[in-house]
């Protein structure tokens, strides 16, 4: 019994430690993208390089968020995850590898793969009675 208590004590730590830095990656965004980019406040070309840059970060931050609760959660919520890690993970590879930032088509069959995934997960999930 102790062991068991050993564990989720070390999983909480865990996951506070992921959600302190994801806390402080929202909240220090600006300043990493100001520090790459010092003249976007003056220079035109610069601020949109840092406007990219911090788009970027949020992608990779949604993303690594709904990961994390696909990983901490059970039923509906692991459904909603399912769906939220879907459409960040094309987030990101939109804006980190691609550099596109517009909603395009290819979007909507992301959006409809991701949410018969997290249909199935939800069916999955209540069918083992993890709801």
């Amino acid at each position: 019994m102790c062991h068991l208590r050993h564990l989720k004590r070390k999983k909480m730590i865990r996951n506070l430690i992921i959600i302190g830095l994801l806390v402080l990656a929202y909240i220090f965004n600006s300043n990493v993208a100001e520090s790459i980019y010092p003249a976007a406040k003056t220079d035109y070309s610069e601020f949109l390089k840092y406007y990219d840059l911090r788009n970027q970060i949020y992608a990779v931050m949604f993303f690594l968020a709904f990961l994390f609760a696909f990983f901490n959660s059970r039923g509906g919520v692991k459904a909603i995850a399912t769906f939220g890690v879907f459409v960040s993970f094309a987030s990101v590879i939109d804006k980190v590898f691609y550099n596109f930032y517009q909603f395009k088509t290819t979007d909507w069959i992301i959006i409809g793969i991701g949410l018969i995934t997290a249909i199935y997960v939800y069916y999955y999930e209540r069918k083992n009675r993890r709801i």
